[in-house]
């Protein structure tokens, strides 16, 4: 009927009301002999509250940020759409707040967020709790992000390094100098690297093999970003080679190994062609900025050892590159004589055995993964016969393929030690219940559990065990990594542990002690 038509009264027997739920508001179809206009009443626009929720936040890192949402009532509990508010916060140096209800985080402390409408406000506490969210021990320091701002411990990584057994460096957290914020952290020898929220890499240290990817061999102090304008997805740090990982799966690598002849300059995955400094264990060859790996493979994660590198494609086959004693796994044990050398190792080589792995680690001479099974599997330490018990197979032999490692299952992660140096070969491993273990050469306490057996290293005898030993402390971890003759891990709650060597401060817990078992880092408040 059109809407001109005269309603009858059959038509329009009584008043007909719709009622139009997104407004509150009445339309009257009919009304006595006339056809009336539609009227729509808006609700009260006056507000009288204000609610922002959550009305209560916990957060922990710079640069961290949550959304705030308002909502705006009436005076009979209504809610008011579409207000404008004002956006402010008490203590703007420990959050911020944007325009549209964003906080962000500052500082560490206690703040109220108010958002202002007309006259009448909102409000919600901030609290902001920093802990340990990364941590990355090298060669005589090791690093840690704390609220996402780096800090540093042990020895510095520029300037000469101190001869082994010298105690030097500083035994406390100590903030880098950068106003850049991190969410991801690793260390090789004596370099650092750190990736942004927004993918860029930033590396500071030495950097005599070009493995700060800058362009140069001249060290840095503070956090300089690697060329090449590349956003990567992850990173991983060797001895003296670093590499990224791209979104799309793509891997590069710079810096370099050491005599050419032997392949150890292979780790970064193609031939080097820049120069660089020469020495003892320098080829005068490195890699100056990222270039990708040979190959064409696709990769989801990548793993920096100290003379060799290892990744992970999606369907989880395991795939090696570098220098091989045993460690690449592919059932090949290649010498130092330059003949025994073949080309196709600065190419990927797949790990043999037909296993499939949720993620690999690449060590000084041996490699290690866990397992579908979620067990771990180890394989090379062919370099010296006997070895140090780094594979955790219950001797002291080396292996060409992977084989197992005695009594672990629930494995949710592998760190082999990727340390430059007889007294640091070694592995630790995390289950999925928090429990940390560790074995192979126990020198400097570094198992942070009882030894069991002993074997020979340079020129003496000293601890050793061949099978995995809890590590004692009874803490449940959610990370774990190894650095040379020392380990750390951080708890589930946010704290920080290291145990081993320490003549450098490297422990971080203030002192230049060993210890055998877990000693805490200090935190930097």
């Amino acid at each position: 009927m059109p809407l001109t038509s005269k309603p009858t009264p059959a038509m329009c027997p009584a008043l007909v009301r719709v009622v139009v739920a997104a407004s509150f508001a009445a339309l009257t179809a009919c009304s006595g002999d006339e056809p009336t206009r539609p009227s729509v009443s808006l609700p009260d626009r006056d507000v009288v509250a204000v609610t922002l929720s959550p009305n209560r936040l916990t957060l922990s890192g710079v640069g961290e940020t949550a959304q705030l949402d308002l909502v705006a009532h009436n005076a009979v509990g209504e809610v008011v759409p579409g207000v404008s508010a004002v956006w402010s916060s008490q203590n703007p140096r420990v959050a911020s707040v944007s325009a549209t209800g964003v906080v962000t985080v500052v500082g560490e402390g206690s703040a109220e967020v108010t958002a202002l409408v007309d006259d009448v406000s909102g409000s919600a506490s901030v609290t902001v709790e920093f802990v340990w969210s990364a941590i990355a021990p090298g060669s005589l320091h090791a690093c840690g992000l704390w609220g996402r701002k780096v800090y540093c411990w042990g020895t510095p990584t520029f300037g000469e390094p101190p001869a082994r057994g010298e105690t030097d460096g500083v035994p406390t957290p100590t903030a880098v100098d950068t106003e850049l914020t991190f969410v991801e952290l690793d260390a090789g020898e004596r370099h650092t690297c750190g990736l942004t929220e927004a993918g860029r890499m930033y590396c500071w240290g030495q950097n005599r093999l070009g493995q700060l990817g800058i362009g140069e061999v001249l060290e840095a102090e503070r956090p300089t970003e690697v060329a090449g304008d590349l956003t990567f997805e992850a990173m991983s740090l060797g001895d003296y080679h670093t590499c990224g990982l791209t979104a799309e799966g793509a891997a590069y690598c710079w810096g370099g190994g050491s005599i050419e002849s032997d392949g150890r300059d292979l780790a970064v995955g193609h031939q080097p062609t820049d120069s660089c400094a020469r020495g003892a264990y320098f080829s005068g060859r490195c890699t100056r900025t990222p270039r990708h790996v040979n190959g064409g493979l696709t990769f989801v994660e990548v793993s920096a050892g100290a003379f060799h590198t290892c990744g992970l494609t999606a369907p989880g086959i395991a795939y090696c590159w570098g220098w091989n004693r045993g460690m690449l796994g592919n059932g090949e044990d290649h010498g130092q004589t330059p003949e025994e050398v073949p080309p196709g190792f600065d190419s990927p080589v797949a790990v043999v055995g037909g296993h499939t792995f949720h993620s690999v680690t690449a060590g000084t001479l041996h490699s290690c993964g866990v397992s579908a099974a979620r067990t771990v599997l180890c394989w090379g330490a062919t370099f010296t016969k006997p070895n140090y018990g780094e594979l955790g197979g219950g001797s002291f032999q080396g292996s060409l393929e992977p084989t197992p490692v005695v009594g672990l299952t629930g494995v949710a992660h592998v760190e082999a030690t990727k340390e430059n140096s007889i007294f640091a070969a070694n592995t630790c491993a995390l289950n999925q219940a928090g429990t940390a273990w560790c074995w192979g050469i126990d020198a400097e306490g570094q198992v942070g559990g009882p030894s069991r057996e002993s074997c020979r290293a340079g020129g003496e005898m000293v601890p050793c065990t061949s099978t995995p030993v809890p590590v004692s402390g009874g803490h449940s971890f959610a990370t774990l990594e190894s650095g040379m003759e020392f380990a750390c891990g951080i708890t589930r709650d946010g704290a920080a542990y290291c145990w081993g060597l320490n003549t450098s401060g490297q422990l971080g817990n203030g002192t230049k002690a060993s210890s055998r078992t877990p000693a805490r880092v200090l935190d930097p408040s």
